[in-house]
């Protein structure tokens, strides 16, 4: 089975990670817009309505792999019997720099960067995302997940079922 797995806050302590870039960074609240077209988080809008360069921040995105959560060497346990794929929303550029720096590439065998569309596009048969708006929208088996109360060995359980 084709498993994909939302990066923020599923992978990823993306809450921590934002306060971190705001303290190297510079980067504050804003009132202007900071989306681009397909609603999704433009570091570039962000810096600029900062007054910051955009490089800055890119910059600042290194060594991430302490905003991992340090339960996901479990998902090994799926392997080699499931592919196991991280499906993120986002612009691209922050998305794949974040999970590249995070090391989190070295657990799944691709990484897909979705805008404007159901995340089920890229052929997974199995989603696990923190939003209930993102696994609503598949037409696929999903699981919401919540951090707070879940663990990847809640992941690795529900997969089980589905076999």
């Amino acid at each position: 089975m084709k498993i994909g797995l939302d990066f923020d806050r599923v992978l990823f302590k993306t809450d921590e990670f934002n306060e971190y870039l705001k303290k190297e960074t510079g980067l504050h609240h804003v009132d202007a817009d900071v989306y681009d077209e397909h609603g999704c988080y433009s570091p570039e809008k962000h810096a600029e309505a900062c007054g910051i360069d955009v490089e800055d921040v890119y910059s600042a995105m290194r060594d991430l792999n302490r905003f991992l959560y340090s339960d996901l060497d479990k998902l090994r346990d799926l392997k080699p019997e499931h592919e196991l794929v991280i499906v993120t929303r986002g612009e691209e550029k922050i998305q794949k720099k974040k999970v590249k720096n995070s090391g989190a590439e070295r657990l799944f065998d691709q990484v897909y960067v979705v805008q404007g569309a159901s995340k089920d596009i890229v052929d997974i048969e199995f989603l696990v995302d923190d939003r209930e708006k993102e696994t609503d929208q598949v037409k696929i088996p999903s699981m919401t997940f919540d951090r707070e109360k879940q663990s990847i060995d809640d992941v690795v359980e529900k997969v089980n079922e589905l076999e």
